[in-house]
């Protein structure tokens, strides 16, 4: 940022004098008077009137004058209140400083001088002009432009024929010896600037009165140009801290009676020709401050804080589902699994063989009844449990190891359902319980294969007659016979179906009586 100094005269309306009508020009009959800045100065003998400036900038300055019939006074900044200061001096000081305030943040600020005289006999307090320091970006690549108040290309005087060009009071104390003016109150002077600060010079006097500014459509503010004397090229304006891009001022005459006047002298655009990365709405030197930035940064605020609020919302809902648990599938009382996955309660259908377990003509493949036990070897690998419906899980331990075969009956006989050699069952059942037989090792022993008939159902037979052969783990047939045991379960062994195709395994018979 660059720091860039600006001055206002006594006869500034930046200036304000309260209470109103407390202070008074300085006259042709101070002989003092042409000591003072542009030959003027402002001064009150009321106890407790002050005059107040304010600010957009980084430090301030008042100067006045200290003579032998001033009083003690007090500075205050920011609404802290500075010591009290004697403005007494038996010899003249004209134009020195009385107050000051360097090295604030960049800002917004007030300084106030007020009177405290305390002796009648000196209760003076003079104000000369005022200095304050602010700063323009130093990216502008143009530090100042003048507009003329006759650049009509730039500054639009509305309505059409409220403006009078060159007809204000002393033309030649104007810059450029022009000057425009106006007594009507709908009369307005507009422009559109690119730039970081603007200034608007005018003149002052008794004949001029109340007038407002807008800058980029804010509320505007009120200033007065009446004064006492009248004074040219006084500062009328002033706003910096705008940044890049467009802004917009608009001038409103706003007189109070009949014949007050407004008059513009030139228009000073400060830190123009800025890269335009966004924009900024200034401070004035009225203590105006802007109102979009505090709005649009309202109204992200509010905008980002409902996104997280929405944000955090689905992400507790989410963590909170992933958290309950999910409904569990009862398998049965044969459920092991811990598992929270819900499964359909699937019973695969093998298939078994009728006949005598080898592929013969007699062998068909039949569905499996829901109730009936099936088992499928394939040796010598270690084979998967055997089931009946009574008693469930019987391991098999494979060749060379005796097992047992325990008690069942299946529901629906599907196959050959062996009874008593020579014998026959009904249908549903076997006649009489199946007698199960404990295996020797098969370590050269030959074990029976008895064998009988079986009904459909309706009498008629499915099976063949046995031969009473034993087979042999090799497969050989030799004699032999059945050996005593505890009746068991009807076994059936032969080709199975897996995955639709048929499949034969090589496995020791099942032996019933």
């Amino acid at each position: 940022m660059v720091q860039r100094n600006q001055t206002a005269e006594d006869s500034s309306p930046l200036i304000k004098w309260l209470p109103a009508g407390q202070w008074i020009d300085g006259t042709a009959a101070d002989d003092q008077l042409p000591k003072y800045s542009a030959g003027s100065f402002r001064l009150t003998t009321t106890n407790g009137a002050y005059a107040s400036f304010s600010f957009n900038g980084t430090g301030v300055w008042i100067y006045g004058a200290k003579r032998g019939n001033h009083g003690p006074y007090r500075c205050n900044v920011d609404g802290n209140d500075r010591a009290i200061q004697s403005g007494f001096s038996a010899a003249n000081q004209i134009s020195v400083e009385l107050c000051s305030a360097p090295n604030l943040k960049m800002g917004s600020h007030v300084i106030t001088i007020t009177n405290l005289w305390t002796d009648a006999t000196a209760p003076y307090l003079d104000v000369d002009y005022i200095v304050w320091e602010t700063k323009i970006s130093d990216q502008a690549t143009r530090q100042s432009i003048v507009v003329d108040d006759n650049d009509t290309n730039s500054i639009q005087y509305t309505p059409p024929g409220e403006w009078s060009a060159n007809a204000c009071q002393n033309m030649a104390a104007y810059s450029a010896n022009t000057c425009h003016v106006t007594g009507s109150n709908t009369a307005k002077a507009s422009l559109t600037f690119e730039g970081d600060a603007i200034a608007v010079y005018g003149g002052v006097g008794p004949q001029y009165g109340p007038y407002t500014v807008s800058l980029d459509g804010q509320d505007p503010a009120q200033f007065t140009a009446n004064s006492t004397n009248s004074h040219t090229q006084q500062i009328l304006y002033f706003a910096s801290g705008l940044g890049a891009g467009n802004h917009s001022i608009v001038i409103n005459n706003n007189p109070t009676s009949i014949g007050n006047q407004l008059d513009l002298d030139y228009v000073q655009i400060l830190g123009s020709g800025i890269p335009t990365t966004g924009t900024n709405s200034g401070n004035n030197s009225s203590g105006g401050s802007s109102k979009v930035g505090p709005i649009v940064g309202a109204v992200v605020g509010v905008i980002g804080l409902i996104a997280l609020i929405g944000l955090g919302w689905f992400f507790w809902r989410r963590r909170k589902q992933s958290r309950q648990p999910r409904d569990k599938v009862d398998l049965g009382e044969n459920d092991k699994s811990d598992s929270d996955v819900a499964m359909a309660h699937a019973i695969p259908t093998p298939y078994v063989v009728p006949g005598d377990g080898r592929n013969d003509s007699n062998s068909h493949l039949y569905p499996q009844g829901n109730n009936m036990s099936t088992h499928s070897v394939s040796m010598p690998q270690p084979q998967p449990q055997f089931y009946d419906n009574n008693n469930g899980a019987r391991p098999y331990t494979g060749y060379g190891t005796q097992y047992t075969l325990s008690e069942g009956y299946p529901e629906t006989p599907v196959g050959d359902t062996f009874g008593a050699a020579g014998g026959s069952s009904p249908g549903h059942r076997p006649q009489q319980p199946s007698t199960a037989y404990t295996a020797n090792t098969f370590g050269g022993a030959n074990l029976a294969v008895a064998s009988g008939s079986s009904s459909n159902g309706d009498g008629s037979s499915r099976g063949g007659s046995s031969n009473n052969n034993g087979i042999s783990p090799a497969g050989a047939a030799a004699p032999g016979s059945a050996l005593g045991g505890e009746k068991g379960a009807n076994l059936y062994t032969g080709p199975t179906v897996r995955n639709g195709e048929e499949q034969f395994v090589d496995a020791p018979p099942s032996y019933t009586t």
